[in-house]
């Protein structure tokens, strides 16, 4: 829970323009002031509304109790529906007839409530933090479950500033498609010296296995991030973890019963660390990642993509050159023509249209 500044009263509440009889001409428009106000989030559990619900106009102190506030601009709150459902007319004092409930426009919160970023809980510092607490119903496992995340969210994105957090399976695609679009364009160009052509051929076949790269990595993380399902399935199936090898290296000892669930939620940061040092090229382990993560098939037929990461391999690594053959002694230089990277292409494109359309229906 956060503090939020009020903004000055719209001109319609000054003369008393907003009353009993003209409240349904003005609410639109007050909500939409008390959603600029609070940048769209629910005062109390700063749920994003649309999401959580529709906005609702919600009083401090309550209009049954307080009739004279009832149409005062400083008593108006933005909340979402399950708080205002929750609020209703409570409106708890102490013994001295002081409110308990936070005013997020007043004071401070974090004078009163505490966070725990581990499990996601709020904690009342005063009595006034537990009334809050109480009446909002703040601990709820939804709003929980969603700090978590966020915190979560917020150490990925210190820790790997590469990654976008948001999951957006047609983004995902998006990028790949427009990669590849990229790569064909630059294969129309016609190069006139020989050693260029053989360059621009064989950085385009290469950029052809990192658009597949990129897309695998990017849509396997994002979706494990955002599903609990999918993060419980990775770990029960992943070799390292499923053959008894610690799953923190930093730290091989037993843990109690009791610690479980500080374990627990160090999982997912662990398993993030782990998912971010797989080589997404490494087809042979990416490929029982996916089925056992999301239930997701590659296609049959992947002998030439295969070979392509291979091919790929010896380009970056051995400037376009095979192994040196251990009979000859010798290396052969691959000679990338323009229509093997158009049939790689064509191979790439169906095997991640392929994993796509089944991450889409996931």
């Amino acid at each position: 829970m956060k503090r939020f500044i009020r903004m000055p009263s719209p001109i319609f509440f000054h003369e008393n323009l907003v009353n009993e009889k003209t409240w349904d001409r003005y609410k639109r428009k007050i909500i939409e002031v008390l959603e600029e106000q609070s940048f769209n989030e629910c005062v109390y559990c700063e749920s994003k509304i649309g999401i959580s619900g529709l906005a609702t106009i919600g009083h401090y102190y309550p209009k049954s109790q307080f009739p004279d506030l009832a149409y005062s601009w400083d008593n108006l709150l933005l909340l979402c529906q399950a708080c205002s459902a929750f609020k209703r007319d409570s409106f708890p004092v102490d013994e001295n007839s002081s409110p308990l409930l936070i005013d997020p426009f007043a004071e401070d919160p974090s004078f009163h409530i505490s966070f725990d970023e581990e499990t996601g809980l709020y904690t009342g510092l005063s009595e006034k933090g537990n009334a809050t607490i109480s009446v909002f119903n703040l601990n709820r496992p939804n709003l929980v479950a969603k700090r978590k995340e966020d915190q979560l969210l917020m150490m990925i994105a210190e820790r790997y500033p590469q990654i976008d957090t948001d999951l957006n399976i047609e983004s995902v695609f998006g990028e790949f498609t427009q990669n590849i679009s990229n790569i064909t364009l630059m294969m129309d160009n016609k190069y006139d010296i020989k050693i260029l052509d053989r360059f621009i051929n064989n950085m385009l076949y290469a950029n052809v296995i990192t658009a597949m790269e990129t897309y695998l990595s990017n849509i396997f993380i994002k979706s494990l991030i955002k599903n609990e399902k999918y993060l419980r399935s990775f770990v029960e199936s992943y070799p390292k973890y499923s053959k008894g090898e610690s799953i923190d290296q930093e730290n091989t000892q037993k843990f109690k019963l009791s610690e479980v669930f500080k374990v627990y939620d160090k999982i997912t940061e662990i398993v993030i660390d782990e998912v971010m040092s797989v080589m997404y090229h490494n087809l042979k382990k990416v490929k029982p990642m996916f089925k056992a993560t999301f239930d997701v098939d590659f296609p049959n037929d992947m002998g030439e993509v295969y070979k392509a990461v291979e091919i790929r391999h010896d380009i970056v690594h051995r400037n376009g050159y095979t192994k040196i053959d251990k009979k000859t002694k010798t290396a052969t230089q691959h000679e990338i023509t323009k229509s093997e990277i158009k049939t790689l292409i064509e191979k790439v494109n169906g095997f991640i249209s392929v994993v796509n359309g089944q991450m889409i229906i996931r």
